[in-house]
């Protein structure tokens, strides 16, 4: 509701209140007069009928006036119900002339004490009757005057109220023409305005720099042309419209469409707007760019999550390393308790066996923290592909002979290289890790006395690099879950392992650019295959079908 109607509804309400006031205030005067009236005019009918009965007890010529009579003391005690003692003279009036031979001497003398007293009544009532009549004849003109005074203070002040109204329009009006002016000139925000239908009516600097469009383009096109397709499809800008006009205030985020047909993420507030007298004359629609502030607050996400999944591996990593160690620990405790009996030169043998438990031991604690180190490095975003032309077979036979000594009783490891071999463009340590990794599983669930195979494989445009083994293999139901962090099969128990490998594995694979697959059968083996893009970096070097 505008302020001046709001302001003239409450002066009313105000002007209206004190005059009915001043009218009770008026009318109360005016009822005492018309009660003290009304007692001086019952006073008067009351000596009256007290006359008229003494006239006719005087009359006693004849019986015909007995009727008359009685009625007339019936009348008596009606009058009187305000008056107990005159009441109780009537009723004794009443009872001695119903007796079979009445007083009448009597009668007329309590007749002439009840018009006494009515006269004493008349007489004070009568002066109540004039002072009420003084004090409304007094008040009268000054409550008129009050009113008076009270509606021409009103309409002043409903002039004034007009006046000042006339000069604030004049002042909004130059205040609305220097605010469109500082909205026009606004680039950082896109600020127009519409019909109720939704096509546009203004047309800032910022909405020309933010949507692409210019004044002459924008004006008189929907809303409509800054939606998505699929927005569009679903009736979002009629939507949104409505939204504002039900609320009185609508705000959403979304993609918007530039005239380039580029999209950005939009702040977007919509108003409605309404003239003085209430009417719906369109919308107010401010848009801003915050596809930047999208993209920090989407980082942001992406590093806080990272940083939850990095704590929480740590958590189990702290879990899973304080089963692990306790058996290695407990057994290089033992072996050094051991060797501290073995004393003398025939107990050499005795004590190299337990160095190399306690060398195996170590050995096995090393890779768990390598395992965990290396995944920490990954998380944090430390690990960079470092490429650089490579000769695969060296590489190959390097990381096979220093993970030989490993291998148990009967293990042999075997290289087979086809095809023209090539420099490739690699990150060795990368890929040495992932060798060692790889074989050492190979070695670690394979049985004695078995064969580990690798073969390399040139192809023209990549490299494939495949590690067999004839082991326990994988279940079916868990390969899925192969690659997960912290998984082991459920054939494992009994041998050590982080769970950590694969997940490694693969993570350096992805960041080689390289891919791996496998293929896993229960109590027959298993076989991984790494397949490296390549671009040649130099001659063959190498002859196919060489073993090692």
């Amino acid at each position: 509701m505008p302020l001046f109607k709001r302001t003239f509804i409450i002066l009313f309400s105000l002007v209206f209140s004190l005059i009915i006031l001043m009218a009770a205030f008026l009318w109360r005067f005016n009822e005492r007069y018309i009660q003290s009236f009304s007692l001086v005019r019952h006073t008067l009918l009351v000596i009256n009928e007290t006359e008229e009965t003494s006239a006719l007890l005087r009359d006693t010529a004849g019986q015909t006036s007995s009727q008359r009579i009685r009625t007339h003391l019936d009348n008596l005690k009606s009058l009187t119900h305000d008056n107990p003692v005159q009441q109780a003279r009537a009723s004794t009036l009443a009872l001695q002339y119903a007796t079979p031979q009445p007083n009448y001497p009597q009668l007329l003398d309590q007749l002439a004490a009840m018009r006494l007293e009515e006269n004493h009544l008349l007489a004070s009532r009568d002066l109540t009757n004039i002072t009420a009549q003084e004090e409304l004849r007094k008040v009268t003109p000054f409550v008129l005057t009050g009113i008076l005074m009270i509606l021409a203070i009103f309409f002043w002040v409903i002039l004034i109220n007009f006046n000042r109204r006339r000069v604030a329009e004049d002042e909004l009006q130059s205040a609305e023409l220097r605010f469109s002016g500082i909205i026009e000139r606004i680039k950082d925000y896109s600020i127009f305005m519409t019909d109720p239908e939704g096509r546009i009516t203004s047309w800032n600097q910022g909405a020309a720099h933010i949507k692409g469009y210019s004044s002459l383009e924008a004006i008189g096109q929907p809303i409509a042309i800054f939606y998505t397709p699929e927005d569009n499809a679903a009736g979002e800008p009629a939507n949104n419209l409505h939204e504002a006009l039900q609320r009185g205030h609508f705000e959403t985020l979304g993609w918007r469409k530039r005239k380039d047909g580029s999209l950005f993420w939009a702040d977007v507030v919509i108003t409605p707007l309404f003239d003085a007298k209430g009417l719906h004359t369109g919308f107010i629609k401010i848009t801003k760019d915050i596809s930047l502030q999208r993209e920090t607050e989407e980082e942001m996400r992406k590093n806080l999550a990272k940083e939850k999944e990095l704590n929480e591996m740590k958590s189990q990593f702290v879990s899973f390393a304080s089963h692990e160690f306790k058996t290695p620990l407990s057994v290089i405790l033992s072996s050094v308790s051991l060797i501290e009996r073995y004393s003398s030169q025939d107990d050499a043998e005795k004590r190299i066996k337990h160095i190399n438990r306690i060398r195996s031991n170590v050995d096995s604690l090393r890779h768990i923290l390598d395992d965990f180190l290396s995944l920490e490095k990954l998380e944090e975003g430390l690990t960079r592909n470092n490429p650089v032309p490579t000769e695969l077979v060296t590489l190959i036979r390097e990381t096979v002979l220093d993970l030989q000594p490993g291998c148990k009783d009967g293990q042999n490891i075997e290289v087979i290289h086809t095809g023209a071999g090539r420099l490739i463009s690699i990150d060795p340590e990368l890929l040495r890790n992932v060798l060692v990794n790889l074989v050492s599983n190979a070695i670690k669930y394979s049985p004695t006395s078995s064969a580990i195979l690798l073969l390399l494989n040139y192809e023209v445009d990549a490299v494939t690099l495949s590690i067999k083994d004839f082991g326990i293999g994988v279940p079916a139901e868990e390969q899925a879950r192969l690659f997960q962090r912290f998984f082991r099969g459920g054939n494992t128990t009994g041998i050590s392992g982080t769970g950590l490998g694969l997940s490694i594995v693969r993570r350096y694979l992805d960041i080689m650019g390289a891919t791996i697959s496998f293929r896993s059968e229960p109590g027959a083996g298993t076989e991984f295959t790494i397949t490296l893009s390549t671009v040649p970096q130099g001659a063959p070097d190498h002859q196919p079908q060489q073993t090692l």
